[in-house]
């Protein structure tokens, strides 16, 4: 069911319950209520005469889709009708007018936790006179309350997710971190070292008395510590960047590990999912450099709050209370920067599909792939404007964005400005009236400087780790998607409770896959209300899953089953047996296959012929285990795929697929890549290439199998697109398994070349069982059963009228 038509029945069906004097309880959403109601606390409404409400009662009405909990400001009479004007008590503009006829009711009593409390008790009837009256005075004091318990909430969490992406980021490199924490402890000592040692040095020189050269000693034993500090200095940050280089690198090849392992098992429905490429997109710009920037910006603060920890101590040798005028000199600055990362944040996630257009624009601009075309048709124009014009879209939202915070931050560094020279001034002052030595006073100056520099750089790291730790975030939640599933997207419904969703700050909880979105749309701060759940309405309502469709989104996984279960041992014995099968990719997409049935013999060829888009190869990507059936099954023998693990599936099946790819690799390398795990070596890769028809190409090269091809790299032997296909066929030739699936395998070769192939393939084919998709009749001549795909549906075709067609 629609979830407005659901809303709109609970809504209906409360007002029923009303209507015939009965109480109704509401959850509250939102914050626009703050602080006399919260998040989650819930309403008692009771049915009310509108002429019998008084200012500052709190009522429940209809706002467009949602319902609204609201405190009663203005009633008054226009036209001949009621109206009522509201507002939330965190609102300072009141909400539009309504009629009569949207009143739901009054709230008469409220349950925050396990306390119900009633709205006639004298301390809430004040606390609403005192908001009535003055609210728009008090809304500012509700925000920074509101705001300070936001963060209350927040820290905890976000202190556990920093702990979590950190160990998630540096878990193979904790020697490495160790050593590069150690080397940022003494960065942090050192530089203040270094002024301290100035510090005693001025003092040892004012203190020499003039042509004594026993009291010069002393400054010279303290030169040379001085030299020596500064060596130190200086030696640290070189030993410091060969270390982080390591620590890099490390972190580096884990990511990139790890995001390649989850290519390697991701669904097939992630890859052909707009939305899921935005995600991937954003992952694999993430894996490139923010770990590796999570772990400078960390060394950075540990860096300098060990410096700021040793500034405080020497403030406490000299005027303990200049310290605490650092605080206020950089404040605005942070809070400048947190604002510019959520904006930031927000920013990147909505530029990530302009993103990937603008990228894909470049790669057809520059890539070889495109260049012939490029270069005929005379279309250069036509991208580079494309370029350009996402390129400025994105831009200027980056402007904007950049604008709004610039003078943020002019404001922000005008008042350090003032503090910083402000302590200068008393500083210089100490030193005038005698209250300082020289030494001292030069010492206060670099060291307000050097810790106005440290908690800054804090301030800023500690900003940046928390920009970074969300960016990071769309890396981890690629990581940690459901990789091993291969099923098409389904219908989920879930069951239980169903309740109200809402806009701004209408919400409401709902459970399905929905339930997230519903609930973070119903978590803003405009002049709508608390949410309102109807708990006892919903208990009858059960969310329905549409018949047939698959349990999973795209890519999750399935109930795993028998992992067990193996393919059949000695290749196929019986054959292939598809039942009642059923698939489409997307629940609001017609079905491509629908109950499909048929037989595919051991040892036999079988053809799918068909138009364009009949199913052929969706069917085939179903037989490879890419997607799993919406309904009916699978049977390899008496096993079904079900029950099969994905790449035990694919154990048994070589293919050639109608888009293959093209490996910038050596011969060899592209024939071997068909299987890997064989230890066959030269031989059998000769054998594959002699069974394509490109074993005279790779002998005609210079290096022969070992020779490049393609032409990315040095040395790369440049092929026609048959030839490519001719390697494709190769390393299916290598795999020596009893299923071979062909996907319009001759659709780039000449005519003879087909024949040599097909030849080849019913030689192949003596003993295994193959399934061949292809619309030229040569490719169907020899199959021993050929079926067509038309609209969903499968039948055995007639050889003559296939060739009548």
């Amino acid at each position: 069911m629609d979830q407005r038509m659901l809303k709109d029945e609970i809504v209906e069906l409360g007002g029923e319950l009303l209507e015939g004097k009965h109480l109704v309880r509401f959850r509250m959403r939102g914050h626009s209520m703050y602080p006399v109601f919260k998040d989650g606390d819930i309403g008692t409404v009771e049915k009310c005469d509108p002429a019998e409400l008084k200012r500052g009662d709190i009522i429940v009405f209809r706002q467009g889709d949602n319902l609204v909990a609201h405190r009663l400001v203005k009633a008054l009479v226009r036209d001949g009708g009621l109206l009522l004007i509201a507002r939330g008590d965190r609102n300072r503009v009141a909400d539009k007018p309504f009629a009569a006829d949207q009143l739901i009711g009054k709230i008469v009593s409220f349950q925050k936790g396990k306390r119900v409390r009633s709205v006639d008790a004298p301390l809430f009837r004040f606390a609403g006179f005192c908001i009535g009256r003055f609210g728009r005075v008090l809304v500012p004091f509700f925000n920074i309350m509101l705001r300070i318990k936001t963060w209350r909430q927040k820290i905890p969490g976000a202190v556990r997710s920093f702990a979590s992406n950190m160990k998630f980021i540096a878990g193979g490199s904790g020697r490495l971190l160790s050593v590069n924490l150690l080397i940022a402890s003494l960065q942090g000592i050192l530089p203040l070292a270094v002024i301290f040692c100035l510090k005693w040095l001025i003092d040892s020189l004012t203190a020499a008395e003039p042509g004594d050269p026993a009291t010069f000693r002393p400054f010279l034993v303290i030169l040379a510590i001085t030299a020596l500090t500064f060596l130190a200095n200086a030696v640290v940050s070189s030993i410091r960047n060969y270390w982080f280089e390591k620590l890099s690198f490390s972190v580096s090849m884990r990511i990139y590990d790890r995001l390649h392992r989850k290519h390697e098992n991701l669904a097939m429905g992630y890859y052909e999912d707009a939305t899921m490429q935005d995600k991937i997109h954003r992952a694999v710009q993430e894996a490139g450099f923010r770990p590796v920037k999570i772990c400078n910006e960390l060394l950075q603060m540990v860096r300098s709050v060990i410096s700021g920890i040793v500034i405080i101590a020497l403030f406490f040798t000299i005027k303990w209370y200049l310290a605490l005028a650092l605080l206020p000199a950089i404040l605005p600055g942070i809070i400048v920067r947190l604002r510019h990362s959520r904006e930031l944040y927000r920013l990147k996630r909505e530029n990530s599909p302009t993103e990937r257009e603008t990228y894909y624009y470049n790669r057809v601009l520059t890539a070889l792939p495109f260049a012939k075309e490029l270069k005929l048709f005379a279309f250069g124009r036509f991208f580079r404007h494309r370029f350009r014009r996402s390129h400025e879209t994105l831009f200027g939202r980056k402007d904007r964005l950049n604008r709004s915070v610039l003078w943020y931050d002019i404001a922000a560094q005008t008042f350090s400005v003032l503090v910083v020279f402000g302590v200068f001034g008393y500083i210089a002052w100490l030193a005038v009236t005698g209250h300082s030595t020289i030494g001292t006073v030069a010492m206060s100056f670099l060291i307000f400087h050097r810790g106005y520099s440290v908690l800054g750089e804090l301030s800023k790291s500690a900003t940046q780790l928390v920009e970074d730790n969300i960016f990071l975030n769309d890396l981890i939640d690629f990581i940690t998607l459901p990789g091993k599933g291969t099923e098409g997207e389904g219908e989920t419904g879930g069951a239980g409770e169903v309740t109200v969703p809402a806009g701004a700050d209408l919400g409401g909880d709902v459970e399905g896959p929905d339930a997230d979105k519903m609930v973070k749309e119903g978590d803003g701060e405009t002049a709508d209300g608390p949410g309102i759940r109807v708990p006892g309405a919903a208990a009858d309502i059960q969310g329905s899953r549409v018949p047939g469709e698959a349990e999973t989104g795209p890519g999750q996984q399935k109930d795993a089953g028998d992992e067990g279960a193996t393919f059949p041992r000695g290749g196929l014995k019986k054959g292939i047996f598809v039942r009642d099968l059923s698939f489409r990719y997307k629940p609001e997409q017609k079905m491509v296959l629908e109950d499909v049935s048929f037989d595919i013999p051991a040892g036999k060829a079988v053809a799918f012929t068909g138009r364009n888009g009949s199913g052929k190869t969706t069917m085939v990507k179903l037989l490879c285990g890419f997607y799993r059936p919406i309904s009916g099954k699978i049977m390899f023998d008496d096993t079904d795929t079900a029950l099969l693990a994905p790449e035990t599936m694919r154990e048994g099946i070589t293919a050639v697929f109608q888009d293959f790819a093209l490996y910038n690799l050596t011969a060899f390398e592209n024939i071997m890549l068909g299987d890997i795990s064989r230890d066959a070596g030269r031989k059998a890769a000769r054998e594959a290439a002699e069974k394509a028809g490109i074993i005279d190409v790779i002998q005609k090269m210079p290096r022969g199998l070992d020779n490049m091809l393609g032409p990315l790299f040095g040395g790369g032997q440049e092929l026609s697109i048959g030839q490519w296909q001719k390697f494709a066929i190769a390393r299916a030739f290598y795999r020596d398994a009893p299923i071979l699936i062909f996907d319009e395998p001759s659709s780039a070769l000449d005519a003879e070349t087909e024949r040599q192939v097909l030849q080849r393939l019913r030689e192949l084919a003596s003993d295994r069982t193959v399934i061949m998709v292809s619309h030229r009749p040569a490719a169907t001549d020899w199959a021993d059963i050929i079926y067509s795909f038309e609209e969903g549906k499968v039948r055995i075709a007639d050889r003559k009228g296939l060739r009548g067609e």
